[in-house]
C-alpha cells in the first residue's frame, strides 16, 4: 500500500526542486545594484535604468508565477485524482485479495472434499467388486436351482402322465372287474338254467395258451361252437 499523504509531499517536493518560484515581489535597490546580476563583487551602478524596464521584469515574473502556479494546481488536482485513483484500486486490490483468500479457502475446502470423496468412492469400489463376486455365486446358485427346478419339472410331468395312466388303467380295471361280474352272473345264471335241464360238458379244445378252452361243448360233440368249425376246417 501507498500511503496518500507521502506521495503528495514527495511530488510537491519534486515539483519546487524543478519550478523556482519567488515568494515575495522583487525590491528596486536603493543604491541601484542590477537585479540581472547575482554577483555581489561586480556590483554595478547603473542610473541609466528605466523604471518601466524593472516593472516590466516584475511584470514579466509575476506572470511568469501565475502560469506555473496554474499549472500546479492542475498538477495538484491531477495529483488528487491519481491518488483517488490509487486509493480506489487499493481498495479494490484490499477486496480482491480478501476474495483471492476466500477462494483458496474454498479450494482447500473442495480439495479436501474431494480426497474424501475419492476415499469413499474406492471404498465403494471394493464394495462393488465384493457385490459383484456374490451376485456372481447366486447367479451360479440360481442357475444351479433352475436345473433343478427343470428336472423337478420333468419328473413332476412324468409322474402326472404315470398317475393319469394308473387312473386309466384303474378305470380299465374297474371296468373288466364289472364286466367279469357280470359274465359270472350270466355264467351262473346259465350254469343253473342248464343243470336244471341237462348237464353240460366242457369243451375238450385247448386255446392258444394251452389252457382247456372254458367253453361247453355242444350237444352231441366234445367241442363248443367255436372250436367244432375249427375242426371242422
Amino acid at each position: 500500500m501507498v500511503e496518500s499523504g507521502g506521495l503528495e509531499n514527495r511530488y510537491a517536493g519534486f515539483l519546487a526542486s524543478r519550478v523556482r518560484i519567488p515568494l515575495f515581489p522583487l525590491k528596486i535597490n536603493i543604491f541601484k545594484m542590477s537585479i540581472f546580476n547575482n554577483d555581489k563583487s561586480k556590483q554595478v551602478y547603473k542610473e541609466d535604468i528605466p523604471l518601466e524596464e524593472y516593472e516590466s521584469k516584475i511584470e514579466e515574473r509575476k506572470n511568469e508565477f501565475d502560469r506555473l502556479n496554474n499549472i500546479l494546481r492542475g498538477m495538484r488536482a491531477e495529483v488528487a485524482d491519481l491518488m483517488a485513483k490509487i486509493k480506489e484500486l487499493n481498495d479494490k486490490l484490499n477486496k480482491k485479495e480478501k476474495q483471492k483468500l476466500e477462494i483458496e479457502k474454498n479450494i482447500d475446502d473442495q480439495t479436501q472434499n474431494y480426497h474424501l470423496l475419492i476415499q469413499n468412492i474406492e471404498e465403494k469400489q471394493d464394495d462393488l467388486l465384493a457385490l459383484q463376486t456374490d451376485l456372481v455365486l447366486i447367479k451360479d446358485e440360481l442357475n444351479y436351482n433352475k436345473n433343478l427346478k427343470e428336472e423337478f419339472d420333468n419328473i413332476r410331468n412324468e409322474f402326472n402322465l404315470i398317475s393319469q395312466q394308473v387312473n386309466e388303467k384303474r378305470l380299465e380295471l374297474t371296468e373288466l372287474k364289472n364286466e367279469e361280474e357280470s359274465l359270472n352272473i350270466k355264467i351262473k345264471n346259465r350254469v343253473s338254467q342248464k343243470a336244471n335241464t341237462s348237464k353240460k360238458v366242457r369243451c375238450s379244445a385247448k386255446t392258444k395258451n394251452g389252457e382247456r378252452c372254458k367253453r361247453f361243448a355242444l350237444k352231441n360233440s366234445k367241442y363248443c361252437t367255436f372250436h367244432s368249425k375249427q375242426n371242422k376246417d
